[in-house]
């Protein structure tokens, strides 16, 4: 067994929890590569200047150059307004995410397929290419202020971890914020013995939950039984729990788009 602190021991196999507080750039550097659906959203969220929800038609533009399009304005305006004709959008409010994710995807010639590769080199060249403040959407963190407290930052990081909405995040809830953090990743039962353990360390019932007030106490505690961050730190960990959630918002979007067009399909079908 290995021996903790307080001569607590944790069975053979099991580590205690680690947080790794390298640079972001180290924590990057271990994310996995970003599936397609992932790399859409955030082509999406950058090409969304004015921050709608949908591409207008200078928007759409800047996506079309590098799907293929070479016309100029007056050829765009046309394939723009055979783009919501066929697709039944209205050209004056904008393709949304789910017939944006519908034309990237499509390999026909009223399609603007991109594969992969395509949209990791673009969204690599509108990162660069977009001012960072203006990549700082309105529906993201609200902008820091001086009366923005640390306290606030952690019960935002709360709410968004406390999925079932119980005000108590249970062990799955709490590996979401521990893997922000740079937390070792370990399989379930792992991680359920070094939530219990960390629970036991804090006082708290581990069959209930950590409170709000237990977070802002654990990311606060720079000692063995604590997970200190720092406010720079929260705050990077506050704007991607606000990503994941945007982007599990869009992938639902784009699932309810892609069954609204099999029905459609099949009504066709149907009415002959």
């Amino acid at each position: 067994s290995t021996a903790l602190p307080g001569g607590k021991d944790l069975a053979a196999g099991v580590l205690p929890m680690e947080y790794r507080r390298g640079t972001r750039k180290a924590m990057a550097a271990k994310r996995r590569q970003l599936s397609r659906d992932e790399l859409i959203v955030r082509v999406f969220d950058i090409l969304d200047a004015d921050c709608d929800g949908r591409l207008n038609r200078a928007e759409l533009r800047r996506y079309a150059g590098w799907s293929g399009f070479s016309g100029g304005e007056d050829q765009w305006a046309a394939e723009y307004a055979r783009i919501c004709s066929d697709s039944g959008a209205n050209p004056e409010v904008g393709v949304d995410s789910g017939l944006f994710t519908k034309l990237i995807n499509d390999r026909s010639e009223a399609g603007m397929f991109i594969d992969n590769d395509g949209l990791r080199d673009m969204l690599t060249q509108l990162q660069v290419q977009t001012p960072a403040h203006l990549r700082r959407k309105k529906y993201a963190a609200p902008a820091e202020t001086a009366e923005t407290s640390r306290k606030d930052v952690v019960q935002a990081i709360f709410k968004l971890c406390d999925v079932d909405r119980d005000g108590l995040l249970n062990a799955g809830e709490m590996r979401t914020f521990a893997l922000q953090t740079g937390a070792e990743d370990m399989d379930e039962a792992h991680w359920k013995d070094e939530y219990k353990l960390l629970c036991s360390d804090n006082g708290a019932d581990p069959s209930k939950g950590i409170s709000v007030q237990l977070l802002e106490k654990l990311v606060s505690d720079k000692g063995d039984n604590g997970c200190y961050c720092d406010d720079d730190e929260l705050k990077a960990i506050r704007g991607a729990l606000e990503l994941e959630v945007k982007e599990r918002a869009m992938k639902a979007s784009m699932r309810s788009a892609d069954r609204i067009g099999l029905v459609q399909q099949i009504f066709h079908v149907l009415d002959a």
